[in-house]
């Protein structure tokens, strides 16, 4: 029966508190008892008798009508009723023995019928008893004797009038029987010790002759679900003694327990169902948690003002284990404390879920769903997907990206802007998409199981068209400083001139002169160079300084070589190390060169070379961060791409935009998308893949109204597009489109990727390949491989990057039963792993699924089947897990919300899967409930 209310005895109230969990507030009961009760035992989940030590009476009090309980059994005068303990002796018989410390003797009452009491007489025991506990199989009862270092066993099925005495420690103050022999525990307060008594023939109980040594003061005993652990609270030496015992037998398995320590004068312990430890530390305002495994501890204030006090005194887990209440002696209420990790919230969506992601900001949490094809959002309306959604991941608080599978057999990549799709980014055909990947907040990456690749998009985020310059004569090129903060423009026969953009941009500066394109040196940001049409001799202009707006600044011509015919410069671009200029020169409209420059110190230039296949009228250029030129090849209707244009034998391919004469070019910063502008669609432009050579398909994008665009450029964010609209005489700014540009990598023939791992810190992507297996390390920036894979010693399940930009970049691969750590060095361009870890939790392998980490990178969150569940393992240490949470569906995926939150899928086929929002954050006090004065030790009615 699920556990819902909460029993405390207050003393300082003669009442029972009672706070019902099941009514979703929380609020208590206050059912008048006796003077002073201090123990309570429950029956049949209805019935409660508590032991009132200062009236000398049992209180029986009906849960259901808590406020008509019957007359309170008397006890004799002085009896001071302490302990009681309800047994089921045989069949239907049951007895309730109560412990009265006063008399030194045991009140037996029979409890056959629930509810009602009827006294059966009194058994003689030793002097001052003050504990008892029950023999496993119910038959007797252990009583200690604080008055004279004594214990009594008591056959319950025929009461004798007294009972045998077996000597103990002094001053014995707690007991607890466990075993098939069985074995009792007795704490001896005032030695310090635990006496042991062989129970196997409860008529001649023996003593072993050793005792065990723990703490000062020990009082009270708790033992671990699987019956292998008693935990011993020693309040004079602020510890918790750990005895290892025989889960069968219950015979102890050592003498020398381990010594935890835990807060000031601990009083009590509680043991959750999956073996949790709580102390309760009684002068130092917290409680301790203490992991099972390792022994380490985690202490939690019950108090949120620094400056209140309280004084816990009895604690007790929840059913779940979610959460520990605590009795405050001082203050008089129970604070329920959030016991993490366990499960906060189960939500059901659709069938085998395969992959979960949530926003930065928590608002939107994606689940894809492969069993019913539906991607389902908590807690929001779903999306409406086309096609199979197979793998998502959150960019932002406003972009996803959902990989699908089409109904025509194909792979997709869907937008998904506020919950909004947009139009599918078609991947082809034969794709089987495994896991999706956010590095440095732009990059998507998806791993392609079926074509064997990984495939990365960069997410450009979408800006309204506005208009910057305006009154300009002819604008034929416009090019933005390294910086973003000025945009510098060419007026064809007239004049170039600097901006310093804002909301009313400023003139710096402006030449009358007649120059067509524009190139920022990639080692001086502040020298601009201009192709000077009509300058035959000395066809190129450098303004040095022309980011700073005093006076006009002089051009330095560059001395050029003359060769056979007209330079008649046009466009202009640098390589990516500064050292090669590349000049575009059309003669006459049925030829055209590249010419290729070596700069000097002083100003002056080498010609190396010129490229003249397939040139024809080039006018505009623009080079990749890889050092590809890319030339508007205006009267050939194309764009060249040429590689290694400064050496012997560049390679010239040709880009294709059909029956169109690009005007001009420029490229995103990372290089991976082209630009075009061209005459046949006044106000658009050709999006372009400047890696694979190839035209996107439907990649015409409209970027500046209906006006014939001239020269184009971008923003050093790639946020922005700037182009020159020569019949109205403006420049604008825009949006490049928030849907990118697929960036194709291909791994080896036999691979097999499925696990991805990316990072807000860095570009690189790691990729886990199945089939080798092998782990790749994906420079998402350049789309290349980083280093040389190295192979895995067991398949991978999962991979995480540790938060941060420090080098080595450190990430974790999950396999199966193993755990492997690895640096990545992108200086060194190196991998390596440290020798896996064995992953087992209580000796048994763990059979992992994902892994993630915290946002402080101290805890890996490991998911797991056989049995499912989630594993908290210790980033920092020797990767020991330290705590579980048990799942009753087999995880598939796993994603961290924020420091205290995660969501892990499951799958439950044939029935719909769930998403578990799962709290691994520290303890932490969630609520205080009033309830009487001096509350005691709090029970559970179950």
């Amino acid at each position: 029966m699920t556990t819902t209310r909460l029993l405390v005895p207050n003393r300082g109230s003669n009442e029972l508190g009672v706070i019902d969990f099941a009514s979703g507030d929380g609020k208590p009961v206050a059912v008048a008892v006796g003077v002073g009760p201090c123990a309570l035992s429950v029956d049949g989940g209805r019935y409660v008798y508590v032991a009132d030590a200062q009236s000398d009476t049992i209180t029986v009090v009906d849960l259901d009508a808590a406020a008509d309980h019957p007359a309170p059994v008397h006890l004799p005068a002085g009896a001071e009723p302490v302990a009681l303990a309800l047994a089921s002796v045989a069949g239907d018989r049951r007895t309730l023995c109560v412990v009265c410390a006063g008399t030194d003797r045991v009140a037996v009452f029979d409890a056959a019928k629930p509810g009602t009491l009827t006294h059966m007489g009194f058994v003689e025991v030793g002097r001052v008893p003050r504990a008892i506990a029950l023999t496993p199989d119910q038959a007797h009862a252990v009583v200690a004797n604080w008055g004279d270092d004594t214990v009594s066993v008591l056959p319950l099925a025929t009461p004798p009038a007294k009972a045998p005495c077996v000597a103990v420690g002094k001053r014995p103050g707690a007991v607890l029987v466990t075993g098939t022999r069985p074995y009792a525990y007795v704490a001896n307060r005032d030695a310090g010790t635990l006496s042991i008594l062989d129970l196997h023939d409860p008529a001649k109980p023996s003593a072993l002759p050793d005792a065990i040594g723990v703490g000062r003061d020990p009082r009270a005993l708790r033992l671990s679900p699987d019956a292998g652990r008693l935990y011993v609270v020693n309040y004079g030496s602020d510890s918790l003694s750990v005895v290892d015992v025989d889960p069968t037998t219950g015979a102890p398995r050592n003498t020398q327990p381990k010594t935890v320590p835990v807060g000031r004068q601990p009083i009590d312990v509680a043991v959750s169902r999956d073996g949790r430890v709580c102390v309760a530390d009684h002068t130092d305002r917290t409680i301790t948690f203490v992991d099972p495994v390792t022994l380490a501890t985690t202490k939690c204030a019950i108090v949120t003002d620094p400056g209140g006090f309280a004084a816990p005194r009895g604690v007790a887990f929840d059913h779940d284990g979610s959460r520990v209440h605590v009795t405050d002696h001082t203050g008089g209420g129970v604070v329920t404390v959030l016991a993490n990790p366990a499960v906060a919230e189960t939500a059901q969506v659709g069938k085998d879920p395969t992959d979960v992601a949530v926003s930065p900001d928590g608002k939107r949490v994606l689940v894809t769903c492969r069993g019913d094809a539906t991607l389902h959002a908590l807690h929001a309306a779903s999306p409406k997907i086309k096609g199979t959604p197979l793998t998502v991941a959150c960019l932002d608080d406003r972009w996803s990206y959902v990989g699908t599978r089409t109904d025509d057999g194909k792979a997709a990549v869907v937008p998904v802007d506020d919950l909004e799709p947009a139009e599918p980014i078609d991947l082809g055909a034969g794709t089987d998409l495994r896991a999706a990947a956010i590095s440095r907040k732009e990059y998507v990456t998806i791993a392609d199981s079926g074509r064997r690749r990984v495939v990365t998009l960069h997410h450009e985020f979408p800006r309204e068209v506005t208009t910057v310059l305006s009154g300009l004569t002819n604008p034929v090129t416009v090019l933005p400083s390294t910086d973003g903060r000025f945009v510098y423009v060419s007026e064809a026969g007239k004049a170039v001139t600097a901006y310093e953009l804002g909301e009313n941009p400023t003139k710096l500066w402006t030449d009358q002169t007649n120059i067509h394109g524009l190139a920022v040196h990639p080692n001086h940001a502040d020298h601009l160079y201009g192709a000077l049409w009509d300058d035959d001799t000395r066809p190129v202009v450098v303004y040095k300084n022309s980011t700073n707006g005093q006076g006009k600044k002089t051009p330095i011509a560059v001395e050029f070589t003359k060769g056979k015919e007209p330079l008649s410069p046009f466009g202009i671009a640098f390589s990516p190390d500064g050292r090669h200029l590349y000049v575009t020169r059309t003669p006459s409209k049925k030829n055209g060169v590249v010419s290729v420059y070596a700069l000097g110190e002083q100003d002056d230039a080498t010609h190396v070379c010129d490229i003249a296949s397939g040139v024809k009228g080039p006018t505009t250029a623009g080079v990749s961060p890889t050092g590809i030129l890319y030339v508007a090849n205006t009267e050939a209707g194309n764009v060249l791409a040429i590689v290694g244009p400064d050496g012997e034998n560049p390679e010239v391919h040709t880009i294709a935009v059909g029956s169109a004469k690009p005007q001009g070019v420029a490229l995103s910063p990372c290089g991976r998308t082209l630009y075009v502008s061209y005459d046949s669609a006044p106000g658009s432009a050709w999006e372009l893949d400047a890696t694979g050579y190839g035209l996107v398909a439907d990649s015409h994008r409209k970027v500046g109204g209906s006006e014939s665009i001239a020269g184009l450029g971008v923003s050093p964010d790639g946020c922005l597009l700037y182009t020159c609209h020569a019949g109205s005489g403006q420049a604008k700014q825009g949006s490049v489109g928030a849907f990118p540009v697929p960036a194709v990598l291909p791994l080896a023939a036999n691979a097999d990727p499925r696990h991805l791992a990316g990072s807000p810190d860095h570009p690189y992507v790691l990729v886990a390949d199945v089939a080798t297996p092998t782990l790749h390390v994906v420079d998402t920036t350049h789309n290349t491989v980083a280093a040389t894979p190295p192979t895995l010693t067991t398949k991978p399940t999962g991979v995480v990057w540790a938060p941060g930009a420090a080098k080595p970049h450190i990430g974790y691969v999950a396999g199966d039963g193993n755990l492997v750590r690895i640096a990545f060095d992108p200086d060194a361009k190196t991998i390596t792993p440290a020798t896996p870890v064995s992953l087992t939790w209580d000796g048994t392998p763990v059979h992992a699924t994902g892994i993630a980490i915290t946002p402080d990178g101290t805890t890996l969150l490991v998911t797991a089947r056989d049995p499912h569940r989630l594993l908290l393992v210790d980033s920092t240490g020797g990767l020991a897990p330290r705590a579980r949470v048990d799942l009753d569906a087999t995880p598939t995926a796993i994603t961290v919300h924020d420091p205290e939150h995660v969501y892990v899928t499951g799958t439950r086929n044939p029935e719909p899967g769930v998403v578990f929002t799962v709290d691994v954050g520290p303890p932490r006090p969630d609520k205080r409930i009033p309830v009487g004065l001096d509350p005691g030790r709090p029970e559970w009615c179950s």
